[in-house]
């Protein structure tokens, strides 16, 4: 459609969280390149638009503590379509969509990791084996599947990172902010957070977001 809505909306929910992770310290890539731009053959790189070179660009690489490894993350956004809420849906499953969109993050990865394999390493596509690519996504375990739904409801790894969001900037900011303890911050961070991105989530790029002022 005109005006480009999906990738605005995309990238401004984006954006919005990457703000919560920087005001809670958290160790975070943001638009991942060049993370396996170094598995694709050398000689079949001649010709390659630098985007189709980094083969795979997760919108998030993230470490939920200090030394602990990252896991990738990717960002969806879904519409009221039929292929996510059929009419013979209950209201009580308002939440499925996200659910099932998000069931499928993964293993679009791994399918898109074995397209470039294919593609650009001539990888025999009847192969048991994974190539080089595939092998390094595999590293990094199961994709996490960050999904918001066209009222705003998020995935199970949504709510889980906003947690681990609400947590760590609670081991750092409590005394500045007054707090009583680690407990109390987290839980009047975590309804900052979960209001800040709700509102990004149904709203988009007409507003703004309240890590922006935080920082």
């Amino acid at each position: 459609m005109a005006g480009d809505g999906w990738r605005k909306r995309h990238d401004v929910f984006k954006w919005g969280l990457s703000r919560w992770m920087s005001w809670a310290k958290m160790e975070y890539t943001c638009e991942v390149y060049g993370l396996f731009a170094a598995y694709i053959n050398q000689g079949a790189d001649t010709g390659i638009s630098a985007r189709k070179r980094q083969s795979i660009i997760p919108d998030f690489a993230i470490s939920s503590a200090a030394g602990r490894p990252r896991s990738l993350g990717e960002l969806k956004f879904i519409g009221h379509s039929k292929t996510f809420f059929p009419s013979d849906k209950k209201e009580s499953d308002r939440c499925s969509g996200v659910g099932k969109r998000a069931g499928t993050v993964n293993s679009d990865y791994l399918r898109n990791a074995r397209r470039a394999d294919i593609e650009y390493n001539g990888h025999d596509r009847n192969s048991p084996l994974d190539g080089p690519i595939a092998r390094r996504l595999k590293e990094y375990g199961r994709v996490k599947a960050f999904v918001v739904g066209p009222r705003a409801e998020m995935s199970s790894d949504l709510h889980s990172l906003i947690n681990c969001i609400s947590e760590r900037a609670a081991e750092v900011r409590w005394r500045g902010m007054l707090a009583t303890d680690v407990i109390h911050a987290k839980g009047v961070i975590k309804t900052m957070i979960t209001n800040s991105i709700g509102i990004l989530g149904a709203r988009g790029p007409t507003c703004w977001t309240t890590a922006a002022r935080a920082e």
